[in-house]
């Protein structure tokens, strides 16, 4: 019986890859490097100090890629304040139902818990998990199953009590090496051959989600 879903948040709750992409290429160009969408992808669902490693093997220097980090992440910040926080198609719909399904809802994401909460003030989504497992708060990072243990934990239930829902390849692995059913839902990068045989389903959107997970409730409603 499912008893919790646990959700990513970048590319999956709040449309905000694309956003933030978009300034780090400026950044980075304005420093006179190149950041391609293929090196951007594979960091995609990763905690801040992987990315921060992976910035310091392109630059050359960690204090460059830190004040890029810094100032991207302001400037994510600062378009969040005044243009609010974009939602996926059919992230209040899925919350809302699960919800009413009285299913348990957390949140198991690679960004810092300081971050998560300037997105909370701006998101009537978010605020309402039972849970939030941050990237800073577990010592490896996605595609590691570390979040997602600590998420089951704090929830109380067993990896097939759960579902896991995630737009990255490195959050779908995460999750298949926790032992949670997992549905991707892709956002920049279109899933590879290798990751929907990890996943158990592939939505367009969280919409379709719900018609995923309904029948899957009968014998709980």
């Amino acid at each position: 019986m499912l008893k919790a879903v646990i959700f990513d948040m970048d590319g999956l709750l709040i449309d905000s890859e694309v956003i933030t992409f978009k300034y780090y290429q400026e950044e980075f160009s304005a420093y006179g490097h190149d950041l391609t969408k293929a090196f951007y992808e594979k960091l995609l669902g990763t905690n801040k100090a992987h990315v921060l490693a992976r910035f310091t093997d392109l630059t050359g220097s960690e204090t460059l890629s830190q004040v890029i980090m810094d100032r991207v992440h302001h400037k994510v910040n600062n378009h969040f304040i005044e243009e609010g926080v974009p939602l996926k198609k059919g992230a209040k719909e899925l919350t809302r139902f699960l919800a009413k399904k009285k299913i348990k809802t957390g949140l198991a994401t690679s960004s810092d818990r300081s971050r998560v909460f300037t997105i909370i003030e701006k998101s009537d989504v978010i605020e309402k998990m039972d849970i939030i497992v941050c990237g800073n708060e577990v010592s490896r990072s996605k595609p590691h199953p570390d979040i997602f243990q600590n998420a089951l934990n704090l929830l109380g239930v067993l990896p097939h009590e759960a579902l896991v829902i995630e737009d990255s390849e490195n959050g779908i692995l995460a999750a298949h090496s926790a032992g949670i059913p997992c549905i991707n839902v892709p956002d920049m990068k279109e899933p590879s051959q290798f990751i929907l045989d990890k996943a158990d389903f592939v939505a367009s959107s969280l919409l379709e989600v719900i018609d995923y997970i309904k029948p899957r409730l009968a014998s709980a409603v």
